[in-house]
């Protein structure tokens, strides 16, 4: 499987955004930036589940879906968004999951040439890798860890394929609003400073434990978080 997009619930109205009218919510952002950040409106009366209304998602292009169906719960079935496409979600850790199935390429289907690649000093591109989307809850979730130098508890990501972990900060943590307030999106990167370049940063680089340099950036209003392995 690899990563494709996040869906982030929203109550703010976006002038490009656009309407599904089966499940009646508006999206937005998706082809505006190389992370696939998008953001989701809802309507009241929108038949999706609770949890894909108030819940980031994170979706993942697959195979098939038959080997995640049997490890996982289905919270919505199998749905055919085009021709060539189909999709259905599964629960991961209190968490939705999209699953999505191309019938042919991805790039005759949805083209986002510029998706996840980023330029380096010499004008040469690198790929993003994904690494894990942390989720904020305001609430304690099980096997939590408490990350005291920082003032937040963290689920372990590595304990699923999907690389999805939940985030809690407490009143004294010094991070930014923004990281604070909002789910976040995890990457590697070869080269930090390339990946930088031209970009918001809210966190400049820094070493949180030995060999490793982090920095976050905000993309289309998320927290996004470059990482460089030493």
């Amino acid at each position: 499987m690899r990563y494709h997009h996040v869906g982030l619930p929203t109550k703010e109205i976006n002038k490009k955004e656009t309407y599904n009218s089966k499940y009646k919510y508006y999206a937005s952002g998706y082809f505006d930036n190389i992370f696939g950040i998008e953001k989701l409106r809802f309507d009241d009366e929108s038949p999706l589940p609770e949890i894909i209304k108030t819940i980031p998602h994170i979706g993942f292009v697959v195979e098939n879906f038959d080997d995640y169906l049997i490890q996982y719960k289905q919270i919505m079935p199998v749905s055919y968004p085009s021709e060539f496409v189909s999709v259905c979600f599964i629960e991961v850790n209190g968490a939705p999951i999209e699953l999505i199935h191309f019938k042919k390429p991805e790039d005759q289907v949805w083209p986002h040439k510029d998706k996840l690649k980023y330029k380096m000093n010499n004008g040469d591109t690198e790929l993003l890798i994904y690494n894990h989307f942390g989720i904020k809850t305001d609430s304690s979730v099980d096997g939590e860890i408490n990350f005291e130098k920082f003032g937040l508890f963290f689920t372990d990501h590595e304990n699923n394929p999907f690389g999805v972990q939940w985030m809690r900060y407490t009143d004294n943590c010094k991070l930014p609003q923004l990281v604070k307030s909002n789910s976040h999106l995890g990457f590697q990167v070869k080269n930090l400073n390339a990946a930088l370049a031209g970009r918001k940063i809210i966190i400049e680089p820094n070493s949180p434990s030995e060999g490793i340099c982090v920095a976050f950036i905000e993309e289309n209003g998320l927290p996004v978080e470059l990482m460089e392995y030493n």
